[in-house]
């Protein structure tokens, strides 16, 4: 998979921020989308993504004091996976919950303006946000937000923080989807094993695909375990990958039965007779065993019953 370079979409300095903190009515909380550098992220790029893949990326979180309304000293922030907005068959995997640190630095009470130097407050821990992208290709936009809550609870904390919402905006480019590779023989000829053929074994046929991992596993018509009779047959193998791209091939199986039964017969027999014409001799049958045919067919030259002349008479 190929990369390039893109420009971020949108990135805001610390002094850019705390310009804007200056004409807000309560104190700011901003997500850092890019939590690698110090610039303030509100939107991230996160390059080229195989579709159905998933991509994952850690947030960070500012607090800038602005305006009358202020976090309270000491006060915790809880920031809560919110949910947020996806394209067609993307989603939002997980965005973990996380407490900011309580502030520490020179704060202002409720009803005060801000000190200056206008103060912010980094909470020091990462929102692990996974996104799973969407199987069509091209550009897509998530946007991933987390609610705010308080510990502990303090005074006219609804108002602690701008209307403004606490979401990130991460944007991919989606690859178009390659088809995965199907690999079959060319022709197997196999002995058979089991009563009336040969126990379906597709070991020889595999898959593999550039998005999945693990590959998908091919499908055959018929399945492994059935019974393949002997003669010859057409097997038709199937893959299907995580973005419904599809490949279908044809091989085709020949199942001989070289291997003789196994026939059982009883040993020689001698018998006396006074009649010069021979007498009757009886004899347990043969029987016969065999891997493919359950009822093989046994025949003699000779049956049990029938009179057998004086002298050595051959059975078979």
């Amino acid at each position: 998979m190929h990369h390039r370079p893109l420009r971020r979409a949108a990135a805001l300095s610390l002094g850019a921020l705390l310009a804007f903190a200056g004409t807000a009515s309560a104190d700011l909380l901003f997500p850092d989308g890019d939590a690698m550098t110090p610039v303030i992220d509100g939107t991230r790029h996160l390059g080229d993504v195989s579709p159905g893949g998933t991509v994952s990326r850690d947030v960070r979180f500012l607090i800038v004091c602005a305006g009358l309304q202020h976090v309270d000293a000491n006060q915790s922030v809880v920031l809560t996976g919110n949910g947020g907005t996806v394209p067609p068959g993307g989603e939002i995997v997980s965005a973990s919950t996380v407490t900011l640190a309580p502030l520490t630095t020179a704060w202002a009470p409720d009803g005060q303006g801000c000190p200056d130097p206008v103060p912010s407050h980094e909470g020091g821990v990462l929102s692990h946000v996974v996104l799973r992208a969407p199987t069509t290709a091209g550009m897509h936009s998530f946007t991933v937000a987390w609610s705010r809550s308080f510990q502990p609870e303090g005074n006219r904390d609804g108002n602690a923080f701008n209307l403004l919402p606490t979401s990130v905006t991460f944007t991919m480019r989606v690859l178009a989807n390659a088809a995965p590779t199907l690999t079959v023989p060319t022709s197997l000829t196999k002995e058979g094993n089991t009563t009336g053929g040969w126990s379906a074994d597709w070991s020889d046929v595999s898959a593999t695909d550039p998005e999945d991992d693990p590959d998908p596993s091919p499908t055959c018509a018929p399945p492994a375990g059935e019974v393949v009779p002997l003669d010859t047959t057409q097997v038709t193998c199937s893959v299907t990958d995580s973005a419904g791209a599809k490949v279908s091939k044809s091989f085709n199986v020949t199942v001989e039965d070289t291997t003789p039964p196994t026939l059982l017969v009883p040993a020689d027999i001698s018998v006396t007779t006074s009649d010069p014409g021979g007498r009757v001799v009886t004899f347990d049958d043969p029987s016969a065993s065999d891997v493919v045919d359950d009822s093989p067919d046994v025949s003699c030259s000779h049956a049990s019953g029938d009179t057998f002349a004086v002298g050595t008479t051959s059975v078979t």
